[in-house]
């Protein structure tokens, strides 16, 4: 008979995750990112400039530049991010 499987056992792993695009005169939260891209909710218009996203696994941070050749409108969408090199 087996043992019953313990949620807290030493090989699981859980991450908390958090992300963020730091644009001139506001911040936003990052819903999901991939390659280029990003989903985002916004109250306000943001022209085409360059960001900072921020991605923070366990506390660790992560910085990219980006720029947003497209700018952000308000509502929930997709943008376009072209990391700065």
């Amino acid at each position: 008979m087996m043992a019953p499987l313990s949620i807290r056992s030493p090989g699981s792993v859980s991450s908390q995750v958090k992300m963020r695009l730091d644009l001139r005169g506001g911040t936003l939260v990052v819903h999901q990112v991939g390659p280029m891209f990003a989903w985002v909710t916004s109250d306000t218009t943001f022209p085409a400039d360059r960001a900072t996203l921020v991605i923070s696994v366990d506390q660790v941070h992560f910085d990219q530049q980006v720029d947003l050749p497209d700018g952000v409108q308000p509502g929930y969408q997709r943008i376009r991010l072209i990391p700065v090199v």
